[in-house]
């Protein structure tokens, strides 16, 4: 039996039917996939792992496939059915509530990242790997992370437990400045160490008066807003002071600060190409619960009015501010008396990532108009895929079964027109 035929005879499961490989899940969780199902998102520091299997049933009943304890979870709630096309979650009471990023549903199909709530139950639908995603929220000053945002955090700390200079990239409001402070005081240094926020008026003097006085690590913060002087003596200093480590952030790449003039290559070769890239919240869903609610408890905010729909939104937003802009949220939803739904309008208007109902109700309530949609983004992006799919804003995969579902033609991709050259 070759390698592919034994691997295809796994994935059958208990079934006895490969159809479902598919589909990017598989009849059985897989342990060397890691298994799929649904990460359970708490309000408590932790993150579950519910696995699933082909006809798994979700309920309240003792010796349901998943059991959840909550008094608005039927004792057989839901079922996930896994096919050619994709994993279905179905109710099985009339009175079970399902919704699937934020549109109740008695039937849908589930993409990798979808928001599931069911009762107070919010969950993020993974097609792999599922494992990796459970376990303890971690702390390191204010940075709070889950287990699959631990390999950057480390680095970070890997890096200042070798003495090394680096550099810290990404969005605003992602947490690289309080990074690069929470991982100088975990080194060897203690409390030598100096700061340096390259937006004040007096940064200059601020960077030269910190190197005078050799401290064992020396943190920009910004270093893209230091003038390029600055920056020039500052590695000048630093190569002749191999005990002092420069550790600096960046609101861009390392290669754009370069390519624009914001960083002088001098900085980049004291660096030795080493950086941590900070990923924006939309990669980082399964830690916004313990963010939001580490912000409350920094806030004095009641989390009572985080209530599971509120949570939900939260969860699906883009938030391209960061946790700076959740953080602002946050405040709105405290200042005055709202009601639940007015919190839950507030979160949706913020929220960067676009939250339309009109797209999914309509593939509920009317399949002609769902089609018709598909067909004109799919003419518009001239039968390509990838940009239909941005278009309205699903993934490829979800997109290849919204088309086979609805059984709508792929147009011929746009031909090229003969040039003078290849004529």
């Amino acid at each position: 039996m070759t390698v592919m035929t034994m691997k295809r005879a796994e994935r059958q499961g208990a079934t006895g039917d490969d159809s479902e490989a598919g589909s990017g899940v598989f009849p059985t969780a897989l342990a060397v996939e890691g298994g799929w199902g649904i990460v359970r998102v708490e309000k408590s520091d932790a993150c579950g792992a519910l696995p699933l299997t082909h006809g798994a049933i979700i309920g309240s009943a003792v010796g349901c496939s998943v059991t959840i304890v909550d008094q608005n979870i039927r004792p057989r709630h839901a079922r996930l059915t896994v096919r050619s096309d994709g994993a279905y979650l179905e109710a099985l009471d009339e009175r079970a509530e399902i919704w699937v990023n934020g549109v109740p549903a008695e039937r849908m199909a589930l993409a990798d990242g979808d928001v599931v709530r069911m009762g107070a139950m919010l969950g993020i639908f993974v097609e792999r790997d599922l494992a990796t995603h459970a376990g303890a929220m971690e702390r390191i000053g204010d940075i709070v992370f889950g287990p699959r945002q631990r390999a950057w955090v480390e680095a970070a700390l890997a890096a200042v437990r070798a003495n090394e200079s680096f550099v810290i990239e990404g969005g605003p409001g992602l947490g690289k400045c309080a990074l690069a402070i929470a991982a100088t005081r975990t080194g060897a240094w203690g409390a030598r160490y100096a700061l340096v926020d390259a937006r004040d008026a007096d940064a200059k003097a601020a960077v030269c008066d910190a190197l005078a006085a050799k401290p064992g690590a020396l943190v920009v913060l910004h270093l893209d807003q230091l003038d390029r002087a600055t920056q020039i003596e500052a590695v000048r200093i630093l190569k002749r002071s191999p005990s002092t480590t420069l550790i600096a952030t960046l609101g861009q790449t390392m290669e754009q600060a370069l390519s624009e003039g914001a960083i002088v290559p001098a900085v980049v070769s004291l660096m030795c190409g080493r950086r941590v890239k900070v990923p924006p919240l939309e990669a980082r869903r399964e830690d916004i619960a313990a963010i939001v609610h580490a912000l409350c408890e920094r806030e004095s905010i009641d989390p009572s009015i985080l209530a599971a729909p509120v949570l939900e939104q939260m969860l699906r937003g883009g938030w391209r501010g960061g946790v700076r802009e959740l953080h602002e949220v946050l405040i709105g939803l405290a200042a005055s008396q709202l009601t639940e739904r007015e919190r839950q309008e507030l979160v949706r208007e913020r929220a960067a990532r676009p939250m339309v109902h009109e797209p999914l109700t309509l593939q509920q309530e009317d399949p002609d108009l769902a089609r018709a949609r598909l067909q004109r983004a799919l003419e518009a992006a001239g039968g390509t895929i990838a940009a239909a799919a941005r278009e309205l804003r699903v993934s490829r995969q979800a997109l290849y079964r919204e088309i086979k579902r609805l059984s709508v033609a792929m147009p011929r991709k746009k031909m090229r027109e003969p040039t003078a050259a290849s004529a």
